[in-house]
């Protein structure tokens, strides 16, 4: 239905569309406080619906002015049969409603509303919904123009107004870890496998900030249930009100989208999940109070099978949720998220604290052992990382070398030296080894070869070898060529 609407007592608009003598005829038959208002229309529906044939009552429109709402009956209906324009626009039917009512203010915002309904062919149930449009006259039209009008902030946006402090302190988190991530090349070239603090110290900053400030203080911890929630919404209605509601939330999902594009969802997982956050601090704990001995990974066999628990739990989790969204918010609950920062554990039954205690446990002698082998959400968010814009860099020899993989907390470089980007939590160590000549295998035979035969340590380049001799030979040799020449 395309439908066309608006005000006739105003003498520009009724004159317009009736004609000097209809609009003054209208007019004498209007008693104070009446308004008439036009409705024309095309389309398969019709919007003076049926019950006005059963009862006299039009069902499919309504005019609405906040607490007000006005209905019609046919001693409420005018036939319009013609429109004086001669350019109006082509309908199929037409009427002229009376609103009858001193409370009705014609000066003020009013809505035509227009209320439709379905019937599920399978087992006859209605579906009710209403769709409004405004209609505010313009000024011209009005003594002394518009009234000043105080709407209703609508509620997400009284949560931001109010969260303006958190939520800048938040982005500016955000932000700081996406820079440091993005210097990791710069970062790198300063540590050693040995003497890491450009690495570690940020990290832990992070860590820090991600459990108490935004897993604790602002519970955005994202989860499943969101993933969910946005496939239902992309099949059925989207409804930015229901994502804008919690703008911490809202937030951190477009850092993940955006990182997630360029670098994969170690940036997040890796850094700023509260949940990995807390794993990650358990282990760093670990070493400090003497269990670092202790401190081992499951065989790269084991959790090359174990690591595909997590894929599964997340299919299922989904797939559940197109027939029940309460039993997979339900079943969600193997994410401890919500027990841990939303909830809390004591406020929770005795298997919610054996389930996170067994993690946090597991947590101070093995590195992320729920990020590795049990969250949906980070199965989620390691498909699309496969599309990655940037990934870490390898050597030719790393086909055949096994420093790296034999460092790597996440077990994400395989047998071939290739980094599964699905895995990894972007720790960087990886990186450190590339540059470090007292480390990466390939750079240290060379320094080695360079130092017997008392040959320069030349620079290390983005490759991550030694720039060449012959290279450095030759640009010092043009150098010299482009002083001659000057002088």
């Amino acid at each position: 239905m395309e439908l066309h609407f608006g005000y006739l007592n105003v003498p520009a608009v009724g004159i317009s569309l009736l004609g000097q003598h209809g609009y003054d005829s209208l007019m004498q038959d209007l008693k104070p406080d009446e308004h008439a208002i036009f409705i024309i229309a095309t389309g398969q529906e019709s919007f003076k619906g049926s019950g006005f044939v059963r009862g006299g009552i039009y069902d499919r429109v309504q005019v609405r002015q906040d607490p007000v709402t006005f209905t019609f009956r046919d001693t409420d209906y005018l036939n319009l049969y013609h429109l004086q324009p001669a350019d109006a626009p082509a309908f199929k039917e037409s009427a002229i409603f009376i609103v009858r009512s001193a409370d009705f203010n014609p000066a003020w915002p009013w809505q035509l509303t227009v209320l439709a309904n379905k019937s599920d062919k399978e087992n006859g149930i209605k579906t009710f919904v209403h769709f409004d449009q405004e209609l505010w006259l313009p000024a011209r039209y009005l003594e002394g123009g518009r009234p000043h009008v105080e709407r209703p902030q609508a509620a997400w946006k009284a949560i931001w107004a109010n969260q303006k402090v958190e939520i800048a302190l938040f982005g500016l988190v955000l932000a700081f870890a996406a820079f440091m991530y993005s210097r990791r090349d710069w970062l790198v070239r300063r540590s050693s496998r040995k003497h890491k603090p450009w690495i570690a110290v940020p990290r832990h900053l992070l860590w820090i900030a991600s459990v108490g400030f935004i897993g604790f203080y602002l519970k955005a911890q994202p989860s499943i249930t969101q993933v969910m929630t946005w496939f239902h919404s992309i099949l059925h209605q989207w409804k930015w009100e229901l994502f804008l509601s919690d703008p911490f939330i809202f937030v951190f999902w477009w850092f993940i989208i955006i990182s997630v594009a360029l670098w994969g969802r170690g940036v997040f997982c890796g850094w700023l999940c509260p949940f990995g956050s807390l794993q990650q601090l358990a282990l760093s704990l670990g070493k400090r109070i003497g269990l670092k001995r202790f401190q081992s990974l499951l065989p790269k066999r084991l959790h090359d099978k174990l690591k595909w628990i997590k894929y599964a739990v997340f299919f299922v989790l989904l797939g559940v949720s197109f027939f029940s969204m309460e039993t997979a918010e339900h079943l969600a609950e193997i994410e401890p998220f919500k027990t841990t920062f939303l909830v809390g554990v004591w406020n929770r039954t005795w298997p919610f604290w054996l389930f996170i205690g067994a993690i946090l446990g597991w947590s101070f002698l093995s590195e992320r052992p729920y990020c590795k082998y049990i969250c949906p959400l980070g199965a989620g968010l390691a498909i699309p990382s496969k599309l990655r814009l940037f990934g870490l860099k390898r050597k030719q020899e790393c086909t055949t070398c096994h420093a790296c993989a034999s460092g790597c907390g996440s077990h994400a470089i395989d047998a071939a030296g290739k980094i599964d980007q699905t895995e990894c939590m972007q720790c960087l160590d990886c990186m450190i080894l590339y540059y470090d000549d007292h480390a990466c295998p390939p750079l240290v035979k060379e320094r080695k070869t360079r130092e017997k035969s008392g040959q320069p340590l030349t620079a290390i380049n983005g490759a991550g070898y030694f720039i060449s001799l012959d290279s450095v030979r030759q640009t010092l040799s043009d150098k010299a060529a482009e002083q001659r020449t000057r002088s």
